[in-house]
């Protein structure tokens, strides 16, 4: 099973075992009404899938991602991570920050994340910047 990058509350991924065997084993087109994460539709076999949700700004960066490679993509966002100077424990670990993964990093992010969500929301453009800046927050 493939997870969304986005994690959340509401989403699917720990329901898909019970979900998944209910739908058809050949289906032409799924439709995901209702989004969100992506978990089911993802992860649904069919021929054409289509994603909707309300969210334009999740519609949105869920387009964005389908434009950009992989590299360039985590290139941009490990540019707001330094920009910012949000955790990295990819590459420093739990110990450069003073924190352990049990207690997470909430402490030593939270001005950053902050600072990274006003800078967002006074972006007037809803453009590629903005939707990496989404993402970082959301993660």
């Amino acid at each position: 099973m493939i997870q969304s990058p986005l994690n959340y509350t509401g989403g699917k991924y720990k329901l898909l075992p019970q979900i998944l065997p209910l739908f058809p084993a050949e289906i032409t087109t799924f439709v995901d009404l209702f989004c969100g994460g992506c978990n089911v539709g993802i992860n649904v076999g069919a021929d054409h899938h289509i994603y909707n949700d309300n969210c334009t700004e999740l519609i949105g960066l869920y387009e964005l991602l389908a434009r950009y490679e992989s590299e360039r993509f985590i290139e941009k966002v490990e540019r707001i991570i330094y920009k910012y100077n949000l955790s990295d424990v990819k590459t420093r670990g739990y110990d450069f920050y003073g924190c352990s993964s049990a207690n997470g990093l909430s402490a030593y992010n939270k001005e950053k994340y902050l600072k990274l969500r006003t800078d967002m929301n006074q972006m007037t453009l809803h453009n590629d910047d903005y939707y990496i800046a989404l993402y970082v927050l959301i993660v």
